[in-house]
């Protein structure tokens, strides 16, 4: 798996809103996903438009003992912002995409 950096500041800069952040679940057996250290995982989706260009929905994994501090609106910062490549090769298919991972995340207050 190939593992890229990401300005997360640019990134956060991107972001029009945060949209929700909820448990990441198995698709198929609807178990809690879980770290490779054991740790829950959290799916943030997030309302991003980069420069004016079309608007998108974004996912990031992030894993955390605790529900990550967002609030819906708010615009987030990031802490280890990774972009990784994968690929599965399951019952004769092959597929392939891009996965967003933070170490955490918050969205400030503003004062």
């Amino acid at each position: 798996m190939n593992v890229f950096n990401i300005d997360a500041e640019w990134f956060s800069n991107s972001i029009a809103a945060v949209l929700g952040c909820e448990p990441s679940t198995d698709y198929k057996t609807g178990e809690r996903r879980l770290s490779p250290d054991g740790v829950p995982q959290w799916t943030l989706s997030v309302a991003l438009q980069p420069d004016n260009a079309r608007a998108s929905i974004a996912e990031i994994s992030i894993a955390s003992n605790t529900e990550p501090d967002v609030h819906q609106g708010g615009r987030p910062v990031f802490e280890g912002l990774q972009a990784r490549h994968w690929t599965s090769n399951k019952g004769g298919r092959s597929s392939s995409g891009v996965m967003l991972t933070a170490e955490s995340v918050s969205t400030p207050v503003a004062a």
